[in-house]
């Protein structure tokens, strides 16, 4: 009898789950070509071993189960890879005048064993293949998901507006089992092992064992209902409720073992991020009209000024570093509403140092989780006078953003320096989600498009973009689905991509990595991008 089979006997079934919970093995057998949960990883790290290098180009592009184009040049010999899909001047794909689904902005599709897993608002739940995205099977799912969910080779689960945790067969999409919350599920679930772990509204973290939908357990009413997410970390749930706390929670036993108070308005559409002895939070801050230029008199050396336009205000500071004392000063006064960035170690929640990112996004939507690296650092979006990896300016301001890491032991800004920048464009209250394929860095939001950045030389590439032309400049990019607006009006021929029904707007997500391609959702849509030639 081997060491399993005598705990087997010895303790039963349920506490050997919750020792897999503890001490799990890779996320229920993941491996280097799949994407299986938000963020691919239980720490929600956004990192992948692979990269897709460019030249881009559209392998498919699914419109529903009986509308799917299939790029021509990705070498395929069968007759339905006869599609265009090479952007141009003039040139539309050929799509539906409608679909009868809508994506929300989350939802980031997750892969696994070849199949790729998307839910819609409308209540369906797609299993497409990942090769030439053939629907393989659709499902019910009442109340419809923002979020990804989770699967492996067997099982995929998605939570449901609802308050519903269903899980389906990964090859037939047969029902499996159901868990009612109660209470609507905003958020994605976290996998870990057998064990899958879920947020509800209700104020509780579930544990669900995946194989049969068993509730392991249900933690205590954690004081308010919660909006964001949640990842794992050595043993721990962490989520933040909307009191506005940090919540750490055993992963074995639901018990909380600590809590933290932070500084914000709410974790809706952001997640909390583990790595190396830190989770790191992000919080909401005030809504603000006119957050493009919030940080405008402090980077200015004026951190007195009255926050507005001014055409006059030029960089107050020779460099980063003194940059970024004037900005913690400023968080840690007058400023502190605007605190959204807190890097806690994850044994106490305590936080050692204030996180001076100062200002990004602010009209509504959140700053955007970091995402790790291949050296494990985490990139954020720091407002700034001096960039080095991303554009000189950003809209709306004298001043920029840039993607720099964060010094966990000191939590200064780490810069990326690679004599160059990027130039991708940027605004500080309209900024894009990411993740990471080894050395390079991906982003995404669905207005804006798809962009990468190679960390190593600063190389940058526009992937996609919904038009060619609209928001009255020019988006050319490796995928343009449409030709768009042309002098700021829809001419007779220019073609519009498909209508769908109304798709509430949610959080930003980077495209998904997995079996060396990319793939992410437009509302209307899902993407497949290889390397070209």
């Amino acid at each position: 009898m081997n060491l399993r089979s005598f705990v087997w006997l010895a303790v039963g079934p349920t506490i050997l789950t919750v020792l897999f919970a503890m001490y799990p093995r890779p996320a229920r057998g993941q491996s280097g070509n799949d994407w299986r949960q938000l963020q691919r990883d239980p720490g929600r790290t956004g990192y992948c071993p692979q990269a897709v290098r460019a030249p881009f180009r559209a392998r498919w592009v699914w419109f529903g189960s009986d509308w799917v184009l299939r790029s021509k040049d990705s070498g395929a010999s069968e007759p339905k890879w006869k599609d265009d899909l090479r952007s141009r001047e003039d040139h539309s794909y050929r799509m539906p005048a409608s679909v009868p689904f809508s994506f929300a902005s989350s939802m980031q599709p997750i892969v696994a064993a070849g199949r790729v897993f998307v839910a819609d608002v409308q209540g369906r739940v797609y299993a497409i293949d990942a090769d030439d995205g053939t629907t393989i099977w659709t499902a019910d799912n009442p109340g419809g998901s923002l979020w990804s969910g989770t699967a492996d080779e067997k099982i995929v689960v998605f939570a449901s507006v609802l308050g519903c945790v269903t899980a389906f067969s990964a090859s037939t999409g047969q029902p499996l089992w159901q868990v009612d919350t109660r209470k609507a599920i905003t958020s994605a679930p976290c996998s870990v092992g057998e064990v899958m772990y879920v947020a509800s509204q209700s104020g509780h973290v579930y544990a669900v064992r995946a194989s049969d939908g068993e509730v392991l357990w249900k933690s205590s009413y954690l004081g308010a209902g919660i909006q964001g997410g949640l990842c794992w970390h050595k043993g721990r749930i962490y989520t933040g409720t909307e009191a506005m706390e940090a919540v750490a929670i055993d992963a074995g036993t639901g018990k909380v073992v600590t809590k933290r108070k932070l500084m914000g308005q709410s974790f809706r559409f952001v997640w909390p991020v583990a790595v190396k002895d830190r989770v790191i939070f992000t919080t909401v801050p005030i809504i603000c009209v006119g957050s493009e230029y919030v940080n405008d008199p402090v980077l200015a050396g004026r951190p007195g000024q009255a926050v507005g336009w001014d055409p006059k205000l030029k960089p107050g500071y020779a460099n980063v570093s003194e940059e970024q004392q004037a900005l913690r000063r400023w968080l840690a006064g007058r400023g502190k509403y605007w605190q959204t960035c807190f890097a806690l170690r994850a044994e106490t929640l305590e936080r050692d140092y204030i996180v001076a990112t100062g200002a990004t996004e602010g009209c509504g939507t959140p700053p955007e989780p970091p995402v790790v690296d291949d050296q494990g650092r985490p990139l954020l979006w720091w407002a700034t006078a001096h960039p080095m990896l991303t554009n000189p300016d950003a809209f709306g301001t004298n001043f920029s953003v840039d993607i720099s890491a964060i010094d966990l032991a000191t939590g200064e800004r780490a810069v990326i320096d690679n004599g160059r920048l990027a130039g991708q464009t940027t605004e500080t209250d309209n900024l894009y989600g990411m993740t990471v394929g080894s050395d390079m860095l991906y982003l995404r939001q669905n207005f804006r498009g798809t962009y990468c950045i190679n960390l190593k030389n600063s190389e940058g590439h526009r992937i996609s973009a919904v038009y060619r032309y609209r928001d009255q400049g020019g988006w050319p990019a490796a995928i343009n689905y449409a030709q768009g607006q042309i002098k700021g009006s829809w001419g007779p021929k220019v073609v519009r991509v498909p209508d769908t029904p109304p798709a509430p707007s949610s959080g930003r997500v980077g495209p998904s990595i997995a079996c060396g391609r990319l793939f992410f959702t437009e509302n209307f849509c899902l993407t497949c991008v290889e390397t070209g030639e």
